[in-house]
């Protein structure tokens, strides 16, 4: 299968991403000074002890995973960022060296959710429809049910993530020694098991795993007239063309 060649920046923008020889665009700057100073702290966080290292780390990769929809006046994406900066300030209250380490589920998940769901909004392709277009060809969107389902399941993935993110806080809330009990509150017992720790950093991956299996089983029967190709080929075909697909949803947003 030819894969579809990556469509050509309109005229004035193809220095945008910067090339070999040139200087990075001024728009690139600020990413780039934040990119550097994460990878600084980073690295000072891994070896230091003092929590604000690790917190000003959590920190700057917001900036750099939220900034180009902060410049834009994006609310989804100042809501999500205005999140995942609380938590990391809030975990490095607790004084624990490593502690910012746990506000990573909470970023990671509502960079997720913003990603499906802002393609979602009117004039906008969704993402899953993106994907199925650079894996399966644009005349795979014409057949009937299929755009409709891509749809669809771009808001799954959206509420998916953003149910983990949310789920995430309330464990960081919830767990012994948390946010509830510095404010000596008492918290679910549900949420007070160790293995919610745990789950907070490797039960969001099981679900996502699951969700995909799910999906496809679902998709099988749902749309039964389509032929399909096998999961793990589909995966594959995807991870291929994820660099387009990220490149096709920066573009929407600009």
């Amino acid at each position: 299968m030819d894969w579809p060649a990556a469509s050509s920046a309109p005229a004035g923008e193809s220095g945008r991403d910067g090339v070999a020889g040139t200087a990075p665009s001024p728009r690139r700057v600020p990413r780039l000074a934040i990119a550097c100073g994460y990878a600084g702290l980073l690295l000072v966080a891994g070896f230091g002890t003092a929590p604000w290292l690790g917190v000003a780390a959590g920190l700057a990769l917001t900036g750099l995973i939220f900034l180009p929809g902060l410049r834009r006046g994006d609310p989804a994406s100042l809501a999500a960022s205005i999140l995942a900066g609380t938590v990391f300030l809030l975990l490095g209250a607790g004084g624990a060296p490593r502690g910012w380490l746990d506000g990573l589920p909470v970023l990671i998940n509502s960079a997720l959710a913003l990603l499906f769901g802002r393609t979602l909004a009117d004039g906008r392709e969704p993402l899953i429809a993106c994907a199925i277009r650079a894996v399966e060809g644009p005349a795979r969107l014409e057949v009937p049910g299929i755009a409709s389902y891509a749809r669809g399941l771009t808001g799954f993935w959206a509420v998916l993530f953003g149910a983990q993110a949310l789920l995430a806080v309330v464990v960081l809330a919830c767990r012994p020694g948390g946010w509830l009990d510095a404010a000596g509150l008492a918290a679910p017992e549900l949420f007070r098991r160790g293995a919610w720790v745990t789950a907070l950093h490797f039960g969001g991956l099981a679900v996502v795993a699951a969700a995909l299996v799910g999906e496809y089983a679902f998709r099988r029967c749902w749309l039964r007239h389509v032929p399909h190709v096998p999961l793990p080929v589909f995966v594959l075909r995807l991870a291929r063309a994820w660099p387009a697909l990220l490149q096709s949803a920066r573009a929407g947003t600009r």
